[in-house]
Protein backbone atom coordinates (compact mmCIF):
# COMPACT_ATOMS: atom_id res chain seq x y z
CA UNK A 1 0.00 0.00 0.00
CA UNK A 2 1.88 3.23 -0.98
CA UNK A 3 1.83 5.99 1.70
CA UNK A 4 -0.05 9.32 1.57
CA UNK A 5 1.66 12.53 -0.03
CA UNK A 6 3.10 14.35 2.90
CA UNK A 7 1.13 18.07 2.88
CA UNK A 8 4.45 19.74 2.12
CA UNK A 9 7.64 18.32 0.19
CA UNK A 10 10.07 16.41 2.77
CA UNK A 11 13.80 16.79 2.36
CA UNK A 12 16.30 14.33 3.46
CA UNK A 13 18.04 15.70 6.69
CA UNK A 14 21.32 14.23 8.40
CA UNK A 15 21.31 13.69 11.86
CA UNK A 16 24.16 12.23 13.80
CA UNK A 17 23.51 9.40 16.02
CA UNK A 18 25.24 6.30 17.93
CA UNK A 19 24.01 3.09 17.40
CA UNK A 20 22.49 3.50 20.66
CA UNK A 21 20.80 6.77 20.22
CA UNK A 22 19.11 5.22 17.04
CA UNK A 23 17.85 2.43 18.65
CA UNK A 24 15.88 4.72 21.39
CA UNK A 25 15.13 7.13 18.68
CA UNK A 26 13.46 4.35 16.91
CA UNK A 27 11.39 3.06 20.57
CA UNK A 28 10.32 6.42 20.65
CA UNK A 29 8.58 6.64 17.62
CA UNK A 30 11.23 7.90 14.95
CA UNK A 31 10.39 10.53 12.63
CA UNK A 32 6.67 10.50 13.57
CA UNK A 33 7.46 10.78 17.23
CA UNK A 34 9.92 13.50 16.12
CA UNK A 35 7.57 15.86 14.09
CA UNK A 36 4.87 15.65 16.85
CA UNK A 37 7.54 16.66 19.13
CA UNK A 38 8.37 19.38 17.18
CA UNK A 39 4.67 20.75 16.21
CA UNK A 40 4.39 20.76 20.02
CA UNK A 41 6.80 22.31 21.54
CA UNK A 42 6.98 25.29 18.44
CA UNK A 43 7.41 28.73 20.11
CA UNK A 44 5.31 30.40 17.30
CA UNK A 45 2.18 28.53 15.82
CA UNK A 46 2.75 26.45 12.16
CA UNK A 47 1.27 29.71 10.12
CA UNK A 48 4.19 31.87 11.50
CA UNK A 49 6.84 29.00 9.99
CA UNK A 50 4.81 29.10 6.99
CA UNK A 51 4.76 32.88 6.41
CA UNK A 52 8.94 32.87 7.44
CA UNK A 53 9.02 29.85 4.35
CA UNK A 54 7.46 32.45 1.94
CA UNK A 55 9.31 35.03 3.15
CA UNK A 56 12.60 33.43 1.89
CA UNK A 57 11.04 32.23 -1.14
CA UNK A 58 10.48 35.93 -2.03
CA UNK A 59 14.02 36.92 -1.24
CA UNK A 60 15.63 34.25 -3.31
CA UNK A 61 13.26 34.82 -6.56
CA UNK A 62 14.37 38.57 -6.11
CA UNK A 63 18.03 37.47 -6.13
CA UNK A 64 17.80 35.37 -9.25
CA UNK A 65 20.11 36.94 -12.11
CA UNK A 66 18.04 37.74 -15.40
Amino acid sequence: MPRPKPPMPLKFRNMRMSDVEWLMFQELGGADWLRKFVKTKAKFPAQHYMFKLKEEDDKQSRQLPS
